[in-house]
């Protein structure tokens, strides 16, 4: 019986454009200027948007049925096909922090299934991503691989983890990781390293 290995890949950031979605909304709500993730320079900061109006726009986020649903892909054919195919072949695990209405599960799934042909995504949907990582550890896994655009939840992988990435994000450029996690500069890159590990 082959060691079993299991992948943790984030959504926002990584395979969704979550930065565009949400200032197309504010866009909507206030005429305020529409970016894409790949052009966000800080964390959690949206040009022309002030505070009140960025919480405006969670509170919209938190009540629309397909937000999650509607937001567009962020990565080229191949690293969708080759994500399919680690999925077909692999134990993956979308790990995800996103908040909404009671069917924010469902958007992502549904998510994952149209836009990237990901046949019965596994969904997980938790801030506490360090904790997830932590329970594989303790269940007989023998390779645990990350992927993730936020540096704190990648030191915290790393913990349990030598394959916790960080993807490469305008946002992150300055994040300091730690010694046990790494900085790939795209989800293609990622895909090879797992595939040459395998």
């Amino acid at each position: 019986m082959s060691a079993r290995s299991v992948y943790l890949f984030d959504v926002d950031g990584v395979l969704a454009d979550f930065i565009y979605g949400f200032t197309t909304l504010g866009h909507k709500l206030f005429g305020t200027p529409i970016t894409r993730t790949l052009d966000q320079p800080l964390r959690d900061v949206y040009p022309g948007m002030t505070n009140e109006q960025v919480a405006t726009v969670w509170e919209h986020v938190a009540a629309a049925r397909f937000f999650w649903y509607e937001l567009p892909t962020m990565i080229s054919d191949n690293e969708r096909d080759g994500l399919a195919d680690l999925c077909d072949a692999r134990e993956v695990y979308f790990v995800t922090a996103r908040k909404g209405p009671d069917n924010v599960h469902e958007q992502t799934a549904s998510w994952l299934a149209d836009s990237l042909v990901i046949h019965n995504p596994q969904v997980i949907i938790t801030p506490k991503k360090s904790t997830i990582a932590s329970a594989f550890g303790t269940d007989g896994v023998a390779a645990l691989w990350s992927i993730d655009d936020y540096e704190k939840n990648v030191n915290a992988i790393s913990q349990h983890t030598d394959n916790s990435y960080l993807l490469d994000r305008g946002y992150n450029r300055r994040a300091i990781i730690g010694p046990a996690a790494k900085r790939v500069d795209s989800l293609e890159t990622y895909l090879s390293l797992i595939y040459k590990e395998a």
